[in-house]
Order: C-alpha cells, then sequence, then structure tokens
C-alpha cells in the first residue's frame, strides 16, 4: 500500500522511471552508458532551481507580480501583463517554473475578479509564452542549455538566431492577450497600509499580494 500511494504521488517520477526501463530494452546497458550523463549540464540545472527555488521561498516572484498588477490597470493592459510575465521570467528561471509561478496568481486573480470564464484561454496563453520565451536565453529550457554546452556555442552564436524569433512571438503574444479580458472588467483594488504606515496601499487579488 505504501508503494503504491507513492506511485501515486510521485506521477512524474514513476512515469519517468517506466520509459528509462523501456528504452533499455531498446539500448541494452554497457559501458558506454556512463558517457551519456553529461554532469555539467546537469550541475548546471541543479544550481538553476536552487536559485529559483530561494526566489521563490522568499516571495520574490509573488512580490514583482503584486508590484507590477498593483497600478490599477485596464482590462487589456492587465491581460498583456499576465500574459508577459511568464515570457520574460522564463528566460531566466526555465519555463516550467515560470509557469508554476504566474498561472496560479492569474486563477486567483481571475477569481478575485469573477472573471473564471477567461481562465482557459489565459492559461493557454501563459503556456505559450513560458515556452516561447524559454528559447530566447540558454537557460530558459533544459534543451538550450544542453544544446549551448554539447556545442560549445557563445552568444554570438545563440543570440542572433533566437532573438528574431522572440520578438515575433512577443509581438504575436501581446496582440492574442488583447481581447482575453472583457472590457468592462473592473480592476480589483483594496486598502492596506503597507508596513503600518497610514495611507491607501491599491492591490489587485488578495492583500497578502501588496509588497511591504
Amino acid at each position: 500500500m505504501r508503494l503504491l500511494a507513492f506511485f501515486k504521488r510521485e506521477a512524474v517520477l514513476t512515469v519517468a522511471a517506466l520509459c528509462a526501463l523501456a528504452t533499455m530494452v531498446l539500448v541494452p546497458p554497457d559501458a558506454a552508458y556512463l558517457g551519456y550523463i553529461d554532469l555539467r549540464v546537469l550541475c548546471l540545472l541543479l544550481c538553476l532551481m536552487a536559485v529559483v527555488a530561494g526566489f521563490q521561498s522568499c516571495g520574490a516572484f509573488q512580490w514583482l507580480a503584486g508590484h507590477l498588477l498593483s497600478r490599477g490597470t485596464g482590462p487589456r493592459a492587465l491581460a498583456v501583463i499576465l500574459v508577459l510575465l511568464p515570457f520574460f521570467c522564463s528566460m531566466a528561471v526555465t519555463n516550467d517554473v515560470a509557469l508554476i509561478t504566474f498561472a496560479p496568481f492569474a486563477l486567483l486573480l481571475l477569481d478575485q475578479m469573477d472573471c473564471r470564464a477567461a481562465a482557459v484561454p489565459l492559461l493557454v496563453l501563459q503556456t505559450i509564452a513560458a515556452n516561447l520565451g524559454s528559447m530566447a536565453t540558454p537557460v530558459g529550457n533544459p534543451q538550450n542549455l544542453y544544446l549551448y554546452g554539447a556545442y560549445g556555442l557563445s552568444a554570438g552564436d545563440f543570440f542572433p538566431v533566437v532573438l528574431p524569433l522572440a520578438g515575433i512571438s512577443l509581438a504575436c503574444l501581446t496582440a492574442a492577450a488583447l481581447p482575453v479580458l472583457p472590457r468592462d472588467l473592473q480592476s480589483l483594488r483594496c486598502t492596506r497600509s503597507p508596513c503600518g504606515s497610514p495611507g491607501s496601499w491599491p492591490c489587485t487579488a488578495h492583500c497578502s499580494c501588496c509588497a511591504c
């Protein structure tokens, strides 16, 4: 029962292990297996994940999102911000981390504005944005990191190829995000005295998103 519970809890790990075992049938294990492991790339990914986890634990991403969304912007600008946040953040913290960070924030915001109907198109655009933005830097996703290291690329080799594509993606995502939220949608505000000081503090979503 404990083993079954572990498999259910770690579904991704279980599926990955089964796929690895399946590939071993096609390519039987031998001494060459040791050469398949790129320790340099794995160490870089580990360091990157540790840094990202540190930023998440201290609330840096939540502060950034709350700061950007606390301006009382209109629905069109708000939709563009929500889509482009994972686009730009994925360039530094990988696509999956950017999506995991900002997708729940977007859902919370939509709930507060009673606009959950826009969740599906908004999340689809955020997913696309996270993947397209991640292609712009070597650390945006593991594939880029591997190719950058395996082929010994330099910044002069990498960026001239990917930046034009990233620019086109940025323009298309901005255009696609504009009609996602209704025009008559009202941005939420809440009143809070930051760090005990007098005055009001504008905020979208819960007061917990306010940056003290």
